[in-house]
């Protein structure tokens, strides 16, 4: 544990100086790698946070497909991602002509990826929630 240690100049006949021992400079050194340590603690706590508020916004793209054949899905310019690990959540908001099946994302890219379902409809409307990707 550091301990401060009030440094004083040796005045030849007034006052006698600070010694200048391996205790003393041993203590200046503990207390410089504590400060070291805990900066670099609070730097990778401030990251850690940085990243969780990114991961946790949401952006969500509407888009009608037609024909169940994969479609692009452009991600926002402004919301683009620096990694193609986010998760795509469909909900599906209408559709016309047949079945939707099941909805199938691939492809993912930073700014976009590819849908398609895989039912009998002529069109679906979906909702897409793009999460993470952020860091």
């Amino acid at each position: 544990m550091y301990r401060a240690i009030n440094w004083v100049d040796h005045v030849e006949g007034v006052q006698e100086g600070t010694d200048q021992s391996a205790e003393n400079f041993n203590t200046m050194d503990a207390g410089i790698f504590e400060s070291i340590a805990l900066n670099g603690l609070l730097a990778m706590r401030a990251r850690l946070q940085r990243d969780a508020q990114a991961e946790a916004e949401v952006v969500a793209i509407e888009k009608t497909l037609t024909g169940n054949s994969a479609q692009n899905v452009d991600i926002p310019a402004t919301k683009t991602r620096n990694r193609t690990t986010y998760n795509v959540t469909a909900e599906i908001t209408g559709a016309t002509g047949g079945t939707v099946g099941d909805i199938i994302i691939t492809a993912k890219q930073a700014n976009g990826f590819k849908a398609q379902y895989s039912g009998t409809a002529s069109s679906v409307t979906l909702r897409l929630k793009v999460q993470g990707g952020m860091m």
